[in-house]
């Protein structure tokens, strides 16, 4: 499986199928034999000859392919599943909540997370809450550094999809306000 995202454009089930073969290099015969079903059933759907195709076929599809069903279905240009559990993605059931009723701004979450800077901050925390780093002065503001960037990588971003300019740098700082 490529490690980066195609841009699809919306298309029938059959189209995307087709679309999938020939970008991972898969035969029908291969696909129909992983999914449990005949070549020629398979060939008959995606040379139209079939209008329809059964939904456990769809899924089974899917799982294959490792995409949606709802992008198999042409719902969505997205390939991948959007909505996981919480518990896959790590996500703790209280800051699942805070996610979902708006109480961190879920857009600034990914964006951070998104941002280079952000792992060198989760490695530092995370060091920091095992206890192999001295909780001191110099860690304190190594972790301070690390969010300096995350921001200052954030407002470049900002800057540069809105035009604006910051008159004062903005830091973040060890002390109390």
């Amino acid at each position: 499986m490529s490690d980066f995202f195609h841009e699809y454009l919306p298309g029938d089930p059959r189209e995307c199928i087709k679309d999938l073969l020939l970008e991972r290099k898969i035969t029908q015969t291969q696909l129909a034999e992983t999914i449990g079903i005949s070549e020629s059933t398979l060939n008959r759907y995606l040379s139209g000859q079939t209008e329809k195709i059964p939904v456990d076929h769809i899924v089974a599809i899917a799982r294959f392919f490792k995409v949606s069903t709802d992008f198999l279905l042409g719902l969505t240009d997205v390939p991948f599943v959007t909505n996981f559990d919480i518990e896959k993605l790590g996500l703790s059931v209280g800051a699942a909540k805070k996610l979902l009723q708006r109480k961190v701004d879920p857009a600034l979450v990914s964006q951070l997370i998104e941002m280079p800077a952000f792992n060198l901050l989760i490695v530092q925390l995370g060091a920091a809450k095992r206890g192999t780093f001295d909780a001191g002065y110099d860690y304190m503001m190594e972790v301070f550094g690390a969010a300096n960037e995350l921001l200052a990588e954030h407002l470049r971003t900002n800057h540069r999809e809105t035009g604006r300019q910051r008159r004062t740098p903005l830091m973040i700082s060890g002390r109390c306000p």
